[in-house]
């Protein structure tokens, strides 16, 4: 299983991971939900903020402890230790530095897949991720690519080159089509901060064209 590129991390971006929806006993607990179809991330130890933030009570906190409660997930901030403190927390979501976050798996957060550049062992540069089909089944990369017509009018493809916002060619010279690839193994052999690597067929190469 692939793991989500940590891209994000060199500018400490912060991400909203989870929601707290409830409070748990009179110990400060509260019942928290991963949101936007994220595992559960949150960990003892991690630094949250809670946002939106508020003029008084807690903004950010330190998690003391998390668990399970039924099918609910529980966490114990360290400055809530109150029934009451815990019901201010409720409806604000948790906001975390993405360098603390563990390893997720691409499958649980394809979104990370967007925007990063595609090289195919082959033809080099296919193009850029602009979009995804997500369904149970699979995740099917939708990439633009461009041909660009020469002098003659020919066209020449953008394969083995570099992306063509690098190369300062007139978007009027140039055709978009699109590849579809699906995000599986047959197809996929590695993936780093940047860039995805395939190896793809003829067939689905100019499936589009």
């Amino acid at each position: 299983m692939q793991k989500a590129p940590k891209k994000a991390h060199k500018n400490n971006a912060y991400r909203n991971v989870a929601r707290v929806v409830g409070k748990i006993g009179k110990a400060g607990e509260v019942k928290v939900e991963p949101i936007d179809n994220l595992p559960f991330l949150l960990r003892e130890g991690m630094e949250v903020y809670l946002t939106p933030p508020e003029l008084t009570g807690i903004r950010s906190s330190v998690i003391e402890s998390v668990g399970e409660s039924g099918d609910a997930f529980t966490v114990k901030f360290a400055d809530s230790n109150s029934s009451e403190t815990a019901f201010s927390l409720v409806g604000r979501t948790c906001l975390v530095c993405e360098a603390d976050l563990d390893e997720i798996p691409i499958e649980d957060d394809p979104s990370v897949l967007i925007g990063m550049s595609v090289e195919d062992a082959e033809r080099g540069y296919l193009g850029d991720v602009t979009d995804l089909i997500v369904t149970p089944e699979q995740i099917t990369l939708i990439i633009n690519a461009r041909d660009v017509e020469d002098e003659q009018g020919n066209k020449a493809s953008h394969e083995n080159s570099e992306p063509p916002e690098e190369t300062g060619e007139d978007a009027s010279s140039v055709d978009s089509y699109q590849y579809m690839i699906p995000f599986v193994d047959e197809f996929i052999e590695d993936v780093d901060e940047e860039t995805i690597y395939v190896s793809i067929p003829d067939s689905l190469a100019n499936l589009n064209r």
